[in-house]
């Protein structure tokens, strides 16, 4: 399927459908599946090269998982509310992409999903399907987004569309640094199991808080890693966070990994203060995967001595241009460093 590709605060990255899965991997694939291929449609058809992602406005008729996951892992919309679901008054499935004065709309079309299809997924996510019910529902599922992969967009959709004049490109921006760990992230889902890469969480994330994914990282892999030899991966409804700072690159790392803002399970506490100080808090956490728990503190000794002053300064709008300079090297000097060490290098075990 074909990837998109998007530009923000981190420079361009292209984005696949296979990210998209991983990201949602709960019960609504074919919804992932339905809105990328809208997607891909909206940008060739709009002549979107590599689009600012605040930029891109969405617009829906209805918000079931998996349409929102792949609207959200894509433009970032969701959460940075650009977003709006309002029911169409003929019904149905309605999706449209507002870029400047360009705009392109979408209905489904009705013949696409298989009858009853809607309902039974609804008694799925509500636990009111038999077993055989379920199992013929996952048959649907997959039959479903084999026909939505290899369709034509006329196919699946009605389409209206008011051109941009001329190829919209994101601006300018600073490539970001390259960021590689070869190690991953194994986790289970209601989909599935997910395995995250280091990589992931960037593509997810549309800042420049790189260190922050890093950290975010590393901290999952020490959770995941220390469990015992035999034990199953961890569940990513069973990670729970709770943490002494809230940065975005933090916050987007653990969402993409664990979905644990999204799905209510991270908490920033001010009772964590054992851990060096940053603009948005202490970097203290308390990790629960099941029934085991981590508490854990950034070693000492690996940002600058300044760092969290200047991000204070810089993240508040006050800071001087020699300091607004300082703190964008600094991101991403941390997050170099941070990227190739072991998490046992970078985290120390505190008592619970």
């Amino acid at each position: 399927m074909t990837p998109l590709t998007v530009t923000d605060a981190m420079g361009p990255k292209t984005l696949t459908l296979d990210q998209a899965r991983m990201f949602h991997a709960a019960r609504h694939g074919p919804g992932v599946t339905l809105a990328w291929r809208f997607l891909a449609m909206a940008f060739e058809s709009l002549g979107l090269d590599a689009p600012d992602r605040s930029a891109l406005f969405v617009d829906l008729s209805v918000a079931p998982p998996g349409i929102t996951d792949a609207m959200e892992f894509v433009t970032r919309a969701v959460t940075r509310k650009r977003m709006r679901v309002r029911p169409s008054p003929e019904g149905g499935i309605v999706l449209a992409l507002t870029v400047g004065t360009a705009r392109i709309e979408s209905r489904v079309r009705p013949d696409v999903l298989p009858p009853g299809f809607p309902e039974a997924q609804r008694r799925d996510e509500a636990g009111l399907l038999s077993d055989a019910e379920r199992a013929a529902l996952v048959e649907t599922r997959a039959l479903l987004d084999a026909q939505l992969l290899s369709a034509a967009p006329d196919d699946l959709f009605e389409t209206a569309l008011r051109p941009l004049g001329s190829r919209h490109q994101g601006g300018p921006v600073e490539a970001r640094p390259v960021l590689t760990d070869p190690a991953f992230i194994d986790l289970l889902d209601v989909g599935g199991p997910v395995r995250i890469v280091l990589e992931d969480g960037l593509a997810y994330h549309d800042r420049d808080h790189y260190a922050g994914v890093v950290l975010a990282h590393k901290i999952l892999r020490y959770v995941t890693e220390t469990r015992e030899a035999d034990a199953p991966p961890p569940a990513r409804d069973d990670i729970v966070i709770l943490s002494g700072l809230n940065p975005p690159g933090l916050l987007d790392g653990f969402e993409m990994a664990a979905r644990a803002v999204s799905r209510q399970r991270f908490v920033k506490t001010t009772a964590l203060t054992d851990g060096p100080q940053s603009p948005f808090g202490r970097f203290c956490f308390r990790v629960h995967a099941g029934d085991r728990v981590h508490g854990l503190r950034l070693r000492d000794g690996l940002l600058p001595a300044d760092f969290a002053a200047v991000g204070q300064r810089a993240e508040a709008g006050v800071a001087s241009e020699e300091e607004a300079a300082r703190w964008s090297a600094y991101k991403r000097e941390c997050a170099s460093a941070l990227a190739v060490l072991e998490p046992a290098d970078i985290l120390e075990s505190l008592p619970l």
